[in-house]
């Protein structure tokens, strides 16, 4: 798209601050694919929702080679699963340890087993359906679906088993999939749920009844739910009674980022396929991208500490003030199937597994690897569909600015510059940038849609106009930090987790220009970008296996921009402001980093919790904030010093015990002076 001059606030002439210079190339735009459509629309055609969710579908059942139609009801399943040999191997075993009865021990699975099941009917689905989409089309002003190639899906489905692995960003996520399918006329899936909606006796029964069955947040060593879970779950793919959805990230992403895979969830999954019982089955990754998201502000709230509210059915009647509310767009784009028989065919040969018993079922490490590997590439086939906006590139910009900025307002004229600019390197970059009508349109539309969370003092066409992060009300008797930090923390929490939204593009840039600032050695340049990606895994999930190739691929592409030339092994920054900004949209999380290691080493004796270690380490960056207004108060965010953590038990500088954890003094000392190779801290002295 070229970019215009438009920036329609007023029928009057465009405002000459709002200028928008020629490009020598218009960034890329995914949303012009012509298979994309308003799912608002669609149901408006059909005549409004209710007679959307009348409409009679017919659902496909997937018969697979070689295997009869079952049509089993719910309750079949359930019979079927507590009398499969998996989960009486492990009623016998569970009795046996623990000294009970056989009886007992079948008691036993049939409550686990009635508590996790679903019990799917399609008239439940059509009266919840019609709540969903009621909701939807009032909160939402476009769900655009690229609609053909989930009605493909449909044909797949008949002779193949599906899992659906989408993001998952919020509680809407698995309800509008739902809706979707509904649609398509796609058999609903089983979708693995919380237990926690059980909360709320009404809506987990709601939830139950179009196809959600509940599993546990932590499993433990508890082998009959180990066995019951793994055998339900994969008695829908091996009898193919209908798609199952997972979430590959295990929860929420409170931070708009993606969150490591969880492997042993994809195991289970995969091995139906492993140990030959189908022939194939397909993975559909499924990229769902909010401009506002329902939990925006719960969020931030969560991230200071604010204990997680429960579901519940008070809960639900209270949170009607959304429908008060526009969240703009959706997109929701199903990703080419990925067969696993193709995709896994070559690194793991399932015939070593075909005729091993439960008892000796293992993977070897090689195996483990690929399908760690497979995690990961469905993260990245997320990574592909999910669109850099003008929004989340002006909010990186409105952070930068924020943080050179003592008073806490920007100029409108700098900030509409600087997003300008972090646009134009984006292209010179080959990075993909999705600019819906116009850059000045897309902004103007975003400044209205997240008016609630800041405001701009003076004219809208005003050059000298302040934007200024709002400070919104909390209560702050439910955590230890002062109610002042907490009203300012909020809103650059919730902006942060919008600039959030394009660091999965933007995160391998500003690491590299980390490592850049490290060194002239081109070698010791890619071993600094190897070491800083590990560090910051948890913060920027990426797959291991691909880094070297990822620093090649940003080596070349900062060269070609011009931003750095290599001669001798030797490496010479051209633009070294460039690489400066972007080094700054990381750099904040190894000061998060650096100062978890302060707190730790002050502690005697050596043990900590992890809620002690954020508390301390939240007071530190208070105290820093304080001093230097550069080190932002959404550092304080508890993800992050979560990650952070995790971080250091990788490196053995903290080791989980049963109630805390212990603390390695010398590790953190010598890994903080590896961190100074990187980057300069504040000292400790200066606190």
């Amino acid at each position: 798209l070229s970019l215009s001059l438009s920036f329609s606030l007023s029928d009057k002439s465009p405002p000459p601050l709002l200028f928008v210079r020629a490009e020598s190339r218009p960034p890329k735009n995914a949303m012009t694919d012509p298979d994309y459509v308003d799912f608002i629309k669609e149901i408006n055609k059909a005549g409004g929702c209710l007679k959307f969710v009348r409409q009679s579908r017919n659902f496909p059942k997937c018969v697979q080679f070689g295997k009869k139609t079952m049509n089993r009801s719910p309750s079949d399943i359930i019979e079927d699963v507590l009398k499969s040999e998996r989960v009486m191997d492990a009623a016998r075993l569970y009795a046996t340890q623990s000294k009970v009865t056989l009886e007992a021990a079948k008691r036993e699975c049939r409550e686990i087993m009635e508590k996790m099941a679903h019990d799917f009917t399609l008239g439940n689905v059509r009266f919840f359906g019609y709540i969903i989409t009621k909701v939807i089309t009032t909160v939402f002003d476009e769900i655009l679906v690229n609609a053909k190639e989930l009605k493909a899906l449909r044909e797949t489905f008949k002779d193949t088993p599906v899992i659906f692995i989408p993001t998952h960003r919020t509680y809407i996520d698995f309800l509008l999939l739902s809706v979707l399918c509904f649609d398509q006329e796609m058999t609903l899936p089983a979708i693995a749920a919380a237990m926690d909606f059980l909360n709320s006796k009404f809506v987990g029964e709601v939830l139950r009844q179009c196809g959600a069955f509940f599993i546990r947040r932590a499993v433990g060593d508890d082998i009959l739910y180990w066995a019951i879970f793994t055998e339900y779950v994969q008695t829908h793919i091996v009898e193919g009674d209908r798609p199952v959805e997972f979430f590959i990230e295990g929860t929420r992403s409170r931070t708009n980022k993606s969150l490591p895979p969880k492997y042993g969830l994809l195991q289970i999954l995969l091995e139906p396929y492993l140990r030959g019982n189908v022939c194939d089955m397909v993975v559909v990754p499924v990229a769902m991208n909010y401009d506002k998201i329902l939990e925006e502000q719960l969020y931030a709230y969560e991230l200071l500490g604010f204990p997680k509210p429960k579901e519940s059915t008070s809960g639900l009647l209270k949170a009607r003030s959304i429908l008060d509310k526009s969240f703009g767009r959706v997109q929701v784009t199903f990703c080419k199937p990925i067969s696993i028989r193709e995709h896994l065919g070559v690194s793991i040969k399932r015939n070593t597994f075909v005729c091993q018993p439960d008892s000796q079922w293992k993977m070897t490490d090689l195996e483990r690897r690929s399908i760690r590997a497979f995690g990961h590439y469905i993260i990245q086939k997320h990574y592909e569909r999910s669109p850099v906006t003008i929004w989340s590139i002006a909010s990186s910009a409105f952070l930068l600015l924020t943080a050179d900025n003592k008073e806490g307002a920007v100029k409108l004229s700098s900030l509409i510059k600087n997003t300008r600019d972090l646009v134009d390197l984006m292209i010179r970059l080959d990075l993909t940038v999705n600019i819906r009508k116009s850059f000045n349109e897309d902004l103007e539309r975003a400044f209205k849609l997240h008016s609630d969370f800041f405001t701009i003092e003076g004219d809208v066409i005003d050059p000298n106009s302040l934007v200024r992060l709002a400070n919104l009300q909390v209560d702050g008797k439910k955590t230890k930090i002062s109610k002042e930090i907490l009203s300012q923390a909020v809103s650059l929490i919730i902006l942060t987790n919008h600039a959030n939204s394009s660091m999965h593009v933007l995160s391998g840039p500003s690491i590299f220009c980390l490592a850049l600032l490290s060194s002239s050695s081109t070698h010791t340049v890619k071993e600094c970008y190897n070491s800083l990606r590990a560090v910051l895994y948890s913060e920027f999930v990426h797959d291991p296996l691909d880094v070297n190739n990822e620093f090649d691929r940003l080596f070349n592409s900062f060269t070609k921009a011009g931003i750095i030339d290599e001669s001798d092994g030797t490496i010479v920054l051209k633009d070294v402001d460039t690489v400066e900004m972007l080094s700054r949209m990381t750099k904040p999380y190894l000061l998060i980093l650096s100062v978890l290691i302060d707190v730790l080493v002050e502690v005697s004796p050596l043990h900590i919790t992890q809620q002690e270690a954020t508390v301390k380490a939240q007071d530190r960056l208070i105290s820093l904030h304080e001093r230097d207004s550069s080190i932002l108060l959404s550092s304080l965010s508890a993800e992050n010093l979560k990650n952070a953590f995790n971080t250091l038990t990788q490196i053995e500088a903290v080791k989980k015990l049963a109630r805390n954890f212990s603390i390695n003094a010398q590790a953190l000392s010598t890994f903080k002076r590896q961190l100074h190779t990187f980057v300069n801290f504040p000292t400790r002295s200066k606190l």
